[in-house]
């Protein structure tokens, strides 16, 4: 159960970081919007998507070398660690070079491409300059995160994560309320990204000490760069995808429509898009894990891991997103107003997108932790440009809500289908029994959605206490519902012996464990 403890831990660390990040961001974002206002406020979080940008630079190194740092730290070869970290960082070296250099020239741009009033252009170029110091974190970070992810040991980074996330908000309310406008927000994201980073850092500095000199020196094996620049390419096409299709929906509302429309489309997103981050936890924390299993050649376990995250992940998502879709409306009007609500059609998409990408997200794991991403890359690939396209031409016939309509496009007329096909092909995982614990989950999904749509109607909750114990109540309600009848009954005795294995540590520490 090692693994599975590991997984838990992670998961549950981020959950944690998670609802501290909500809590947090859901009291500034109010406050933000009143002391920079709707344009200012539009145009640092589309600043903020192009900085997302910067990431292509980065060639895929980091996703080229997760799967080997889980190769190497799970065989104990630290000999073979230290070398990749080496060999990391002093790619990084050149990679945050040219990233500073396109930061630059983004700045030159930036009032083109993010167009503001000109009171506010100063402003804009300032803050993206500043934005600019977090990259000379990047040599030593970048690398070092790499590893403690690969050794199962992401709940350190979310707990640096969460006070990372605290300060930011602190500094960005308090810069915001003396008037420091979009400048004091780049300001608050660097004096976080410094402690993060620094702490990361020390972290790895430690862990494996001697790993600089190695890469100031060039000590360490050749073969090293030569392993992380055969995953390189297919790395660095999935991280262009991915990019694309996330970091596109605010920078084309915002070239095409002007900054302020970017608001209603962040602020109507926000839950299903908290909800969509816990989903994608479940694959962050167990990805190595799986990568273990598979290295070892337990294929059949391998399999059956995958479907039961697959039916894990649909249930969560179906129980904490069919909620947001029937109160989001109240929920937007009581955080910051009714007028800043992007309609039903908007929620509806936003809520199917969330969803999507947290399946899409779990499979693609299995491909990228394996060391098997070149199997992913062209439906990828098609799915983007599909994305994309839609996207272009929807915003411009529906407004701000085409972005989202191209993405639910581009993920169900292609990876939908072709990613079960290649997990089958690739990991030999039966594809009616994958399809089979997506698509259950989704049945019981009508039901659920219509009870809880006529609830709403026939009683609207208000205030946030009476919002939030109603949405609860109803999550709650449908795991209780699929527990009962999605699950069979080897099913759940092997979750209670789960459950119980993972907490009977803590039972034999207070003296309560069952003999």
């Amino acid at each position: 159960m090692g693994r599975t403890r590991f997984a838990t831990r992670n998961y549950l660390t981020f959950v944690f970081l998670t609802a501290m990040t909500l809590l947090a961001g859901f009291a500034a974002t109010p406050l933000l919007l009143r002391w920079l206002g709707e344009e200012r406020f539009g145009a640092f979080r589309a600043v903020s998507d192009w900085y997302g940008y910067f990431g292509l630079l980065e060639l895929g190194v980091a996703g080229s070398l997760m799967p080997l740092l889980a190769r190497a730290i799970g065989s104990r070869d630290q000999q073979k660690v230290r070398g990749l970290l080496g060999a990391g960082i002093r790619l990084y070296l050149g990679i945050g070079s040219a990233m500073l250099l396109a930061g630059f020239m983004l700045t030159i741009f930036i009032t083109h491409l993010v167009p503001v009033r000109p009171q506010y252009a100063a402003d804009l170029r300032l803050g993206c300059l500043i934005g600019l110091a977090n990259l000379l974190w990047l040599p030593l970070a970048s690398p070092f995160r790499a590893a403690t992810d690969a050794g199962q040991r992401s709940y350190w980074i979310s707990l640096l994560l969460l006070v990372q996330s605290l300060l930011i908000t602190t500094f960005c309310l308090w810069l915001a309320w003396k008037g420091y406008g979009i400048t004091g927000q780049f300001m608050g994201i660097v004096a976080g990204g410094l402690v993060f980073n620094a702490a990361l850092t020390w972290d790895g500095l430690k862990r494996y000490p001697g790993v600089l000199g190695l890469a100031l020196n060039r000590q360490y094996d050749r073969a090293a760069n030569q392993e992380l620049w055969k995953l390189n390419t297919p790395t660095y096409a999935l991280n262009m995808c991915g990019r694309i299709s996330l970091l596109t929906d605010n920078i084309v509302v915002a070239a095409m429509l002007g900054p302020v429309t970017v608001v209603p489309l962040i602020l109507t997103q926000r839950l299903a898009m908290l909800v969509q981050a816990q989903l994608q936890g479940i694959g962050n924390a167990s990805w190595a894990g799986l990568a273990e299993l598979h290295a070892r050649g337990e294929r059949n376990t391998f399999g059956r891991r995958v479907i039961e995250l697959t039916n894990l992940t649909c249930i969560l998502g179906v129980a904490g997103l069919v909620p947001i879709f029937v109160f989001n409306r109240q929920f937007v009007s009581l955080w910051v107003g009714g007028t800043r609500y992007g309609g039903e059609i908007m929620t509806l998409f936003a809520v199917l997108d969330a969803f999507l990408q947290s399946v899409m997200s779990l499979w693609i794991w299995m491909f990228t932790g394996t060391g098997q991403v070149r199997r992913v890359v062209f439906p990828l690939m098609v799915q983007t440009l599909l994305n994309f396209a839609a996207s272009v031409l929807l915003t411009r016939q529906w407004g701000p809500v085409g972005p989202l309509v191209g993405t639910f496009i581009g993920f169900v007329a292609v990876t939908l289908w072709l990613l079960p096909l290649e997990l089958r092909k690739t990991f030999d995982i039966s594809t009616p029994r994958l399809l089979e614990a997506l698509t259950r989950p989704i049945a019981l999904a009508i039901p659920y959605g219509l009870g809880l749509w006529f609830l709403a109607r026939w009683h609207s909750p208000h205030g946030w206490i009476e919002l939030g114990s109603t949405m609860l109540a109803a999550a709650a309600a449908y795991i209780g519902v699929a527990w009962s009848v999605l699950l069979t009954n080897d099913q759940r005795k092997l979750w209670r012996e789960r459950i119980y294995l993972l907490n009977r540590p803590y039972l034999s520490a207070s003296g309560t464990a069952v003999a």
